[in-house]
């Protein structure tokens, strides 16, 4: 007697294999029963008829931030519901657990930089990877999780709040960053995650990277990195990983691997082929990527509010803000200050530079507000979406970046979106096409959309619609894959990284995660403007066996769990 039996799908097994008709019984957590026969009777609780309905592993999202928000998004809705079933956390040196008791407060002031809604406004009440599992555990999560241990949160731990001014860390700081990597592992993280464009990962040389790295290997463990850049200096960054990865045998990943800013259009053009050619001498190394033609996405307002005060009870701080900047004294003052700030920050930046450059390190220049952003929904001003505020401040005739950004967050009543980029479509398609990228979010789990309108929203269509849009358009519609292909990218080569051997691909014994989905239907309905739509064209998701989703709609499942290396 079987759970569930999922009946005539066509099966795709997750290796890259051509599809056959098949049918799959799930019994408990796992898949119990892989049949050929198209008249097969057997006994079950639920029969699905999938004639017509691809049936693939669940999706691993092997990079993600859901350690940020699970505790407060246990449904993972947004993910779930477009296939994920399991999602690697602790991404781009940031991590949720694995830091020291006496620098919890810096830990915790790092990490909500990233993301507002991390921790809360109390300090954490765990510290260890071992305890968070257990909170999230007695929570529940929709999904499995994949922990690594976030290099800027070793720093901070080890270093204290004065980390990221600090260019180089005391051999104590250096031994107490590796003794905590260590217990994070032998809690059963995966690996490490670096975020070498980040506070406080960027002033580490290759030098202490590799350090750490090498512990990690001591463990069978993988390291995923945020590059230095992934702008002018994309070339050095993906030597660096190479170079960690082929000093110290551990496995690498350049992830959400990207060439931003149309100058630097076509460089991977090479940094694939490194890869390519640091395999042939026996080096591990993958990339992986997000279909999506902008990075990171955040409401304008996010530029102002650290200049602006925060919001009171009763207050609104979309309303804050619209007054003060409407307000020509207030906005000079405000101005001043933001001026002044990256007066401040480009000179600490250069510091850090020449301290690398020593140590043949390339390290970039800091994100500028004048280009680093562009429009991607404007209410008022259409006409500007796609355009940076060096841009749009010639176009509106206006002094330069600053006043481009107030007037155009004037003008929309605060409901203005900005995303980090561009990122050239020959880029994003070669790079989803070679075999050696996996496709990843770097998205959180959220149950409840965000309001974009808020100041501090952080929304991108990476997080509702990842997969269904590699599914839909660079499968069916452009061609740039073949199904079974994308399947692979998104299961198999994952689970071969991160070394998960009870899931990723369709065998009987494994854990059942599973994924049902149409083919001719399946997209994504996510864009810049509206990146909270859900897609369509997903039938089912199982989680361990249990259905996660039906038809489209989330369940109350929460049958995933904090997985061990």
């Amino acid at each position: 007697m079987y759970d569930v039996v999922i009946r005539n799908a066509r099966v795709i097994d997750g290796t890259g294999n051509p599809w056959f008709i098949g049918s799959v019984g799930i019994k408990d957590e796992l898949i119990a029963s892989i049949w050929r026969s198209p008249t097969l009777e057997v006994e079950a609780a639920e029969i699905i008829e999938a004639e017509g309905l691809v049936l693939s592993p669940g999706v691993i999202d092997v990079h993600g931030h859901s350690d940020f928000t699970i505790l407060d998004n246990p449904g993972a809705d947004n993910l779930v519901s477009q296939g994920i079933t399991t999602q690697g956390i602790g991404q781009c040196g940031f991590s949720t657990y694995a830091f020291s008791g006496e620098n919890a407060e810096a830990v915790r002031d790092l990490v909500r930089a990233i993301s507002p809604d991390a921790f809360g406004e109390d300090l954490p009440g765990w510290r260890t990877l071992e305890h968070w599992r257990r909170v999230v555990e007695e929570t529940g999560t929709a999904i499995n999780l994949v922990p690594y241990v976030g290099h800027n949160v070793l720093r901070c731990s080890a270093m204290g709040s004065d980390g990221d001014r600090a260019l180089e860390p005391t051999p104590g700081q250096s031994t107490r960053m590796e003794e905590l990597l260590r217990e994070g592992m032998e809690q059963g993280a995966f690996g490490i995650s670096t975020g070498l464009r980040y506070p406080f990962g960027r002033n580490a040389d290759t030098e202490e990277v590799a350090r750490l790295c090498a512990v990690v290997q001591e463990y069978g463990g993988v390291h995923i990195s945020h590059m230095r850049s992934e702008e002018e200096y994309l070339i050095p960054s993906v030597d660096e990983l190479i170079q960690i990865s082929e000093s110290t045998g551990v496995r690498g990943c350049a992830t959400h691997h990207k060439a931003m800013f149309v100058e630097n259009w076509g460089t991977p053009v090479t940094t694939l082929r490194m890869l390519e050619e640091a395999r042939e001498r026996g080096v591990d190394v993958l990339c992986d990527l997000y279909p999506w033609g902008f990075a990171r996405e955040v409401n304008l307002g996010r530029h102002f509010v650290a200049f602006t005060g925060d919001a009171g009870p009763g207050e609104s701080q979309v309303e804050i803000l619209l007054e003060q900047l409407g307000d020509e004294g207030s906005w000079r003052r405000i101005k001043e200050r933001l001026v002044d700030e990256a007066a401040r920050a480009k000179e600490v930046n250069q510091r850090r530079k020449e301290f690398l450059w020593k140590k043949g390190v390339y390290a970039p220049d800091l994100w500028d507000a004048s280009f680093f952003d562009c429009v991607v929904h404007s209410p008022s001003n259409p006409k500007l979406v796609g355009l940076n505020f060096s841009q749009v401040a010639r176009k509106l005739k206006l002094e330069d970046h600053w006043d481009a950004m107030r007037r155009v967050y004037l003008e929309d009543r605060g409901a203005t979106l900005v995303a980090a980029g561009p990122i050239g479509e020959d880029d994003l398609q070669r790079i989803l096409a070679h075999p050696l990228s996996m496709v990843g979010t770097d998205a959180e789990a959220q149950d409840i959309p965000p309001e974009l309108d808020d100041p501090m929203a952080n929304a991108h269509p990476r997080g509702w619609g990842t997969y269904p849009r590699v599914l839909g358009e660079y499968v069916r519609e452009k061609r740039v894959l073949s199904l079974e292909e994308a399947i692979r990218k998104m299961t198999s080569l994952p689970a071969g990284f991160l070394g998960l051997d009870d899931r990723g691909t369709i065998k009987p014994g494994l854990n059942a995660d599973l994924l049902l989905f149409d083919p001719e239907s399946i997209d994504s309905l996510a864009t810049h403007a509206k990146p909270c739509e859900k897609p369509r064209g997903i039938h089912s998701v199982f989680v361990n066996g249990r259905v996660a989703v039906r038809r489209g709609e989330s369940r109350a499942t929460r049958s995933g769990r904090v997985l061990r290396r």
